[in-house]
């Protein structure tokens, strides 16, 4: 990973190609709300962890997809992107244009024991980054 990263500094910035189809990228952004999340499948949900993941999906101006990583002490997995994930409300889209697209980028849900409510602990919505707070919030629960 190490070799990896310093050849990848080397080189020349590459910005991120769209695959967004013309239907999602000229999307009205009340059309956009329209795709939700269905909750009953979010990434870590039948793990015992209070923390969920779930994914924004690509439309309008969130072209590029992004690439997620769940990172353990043992391997490096990549989340794929499935349409299985989101409900589109009453847009209607091609199957065959929803095969190719990623995801927009990803929260994570924390509850709060005491309230039993859900807060947003990270989020990174169109985004390659890092999200450091994530990972301290995470360490951080581990340790109690």
């Amino acid at each position: 990973m190490v070799r990896q990263a310093q050849t990848l500094a080397g080189r020349n910035f590459q910005p991120p190609k769209s695959n967004l189809p013309s239907q999602f990228r000229e999307m009205k952004f009340a059309d956009y709300q329209q795709i939700q999340f269905n909750y009953d499948k979010a990434y870590w949900s039948k793990l015992k962890t209070p923390f969920k993941l779930e994914f924004y999906h690509q439309g309008m101006y969130f072209d590029t997809p992004v690439k997620i990583n769940e990172v353990t002490a043992t391997r490096v997995k990549e989340i794929k992107y499935s349409p299985k994930y989101f409900s589109f409300g009453s847009g209607k889209h091609d199957p065959e244009t929803l095969k190719d697209l990623g995801f927009a980028g990803f929260k994570i849900l924390d509850p709060i024991k005491i309230w039993t409510i859900v807060t947003i602990c990270a989020q990174v919505p169109g985004s390659n980054r890092v999200v450091t707070g994530a990972r301290v919030r995470l360490n951080w629960w581990r340790s109690r």
